[in-house]
């Protein structure tokens, strides 16, 4: 399969579903967003990569990591436990929930929709190892390489 055929933003999806619907994943991942500002995107795009042997450096990553920033997912979460808090019947808290889940789901998948468009235009560019990029949120490498093995 060519290197265009696998950059499919759908495949992509589907592989991050299945990645963060697997037992421990989604709270190791969200674990490392609140403690290290991961984002987890392009942590799930990595594993991506490391499975179809894509080129990853850490330039590469500094300019998917900028381009993603412009799409703020955290704003739905922020909202969905606010509305957690207020006096909502529960009927009208579960809809509301499941409309601002729906709306974060379509940003999550705009965000790899940039990353992986991103990644096709700068790809080749660099050459720097992508241990740098992660090293700069000052993440455990140990723990990080053995989600990856794991998950890619």
């Amino acid at each position: 399969m060519s290197n265009n055929a696998v950059l499919d933003v759908s495949r992509f999806w589907q592989y991050s579903y299945h990645r963060y619907s697997q037992p421990g994943n989604a709270e190791q991942l969200l674990s490392w967003q609140q403690t290290y500002g991961i984002n987890v995107n392009l942590l799930l795009f990595t594993g991506y990569c490391q499975r179809h042997r894509l080129a990853q450096d850490s330039q590469l990553w500094r300019q998917l990591a900028q381009r993603a920033e412009g799409v703020n997912t955290a704003q739905f979460r922020e909202q969905r436990r606010h509305w957690q808090r207020t006096e909502l019947t529960p009927l009208a808290e579960q809809q509301l929930k499941q409309h601002l889940l729906a709306a974060e789901l379509l940003f999550e998948r705009r965000e790899q929709q940039l990353i992986v468009d991103t990644y096709r235009h700068y790809r080749g560019r660099f050459d720097q190892q992508l241990e740098h990029f992660w090293d700069s949120y000052g993440i455990d490498s140990a723990q990080l390489h053995a989600w990856l093995a794991e998950n890619a």
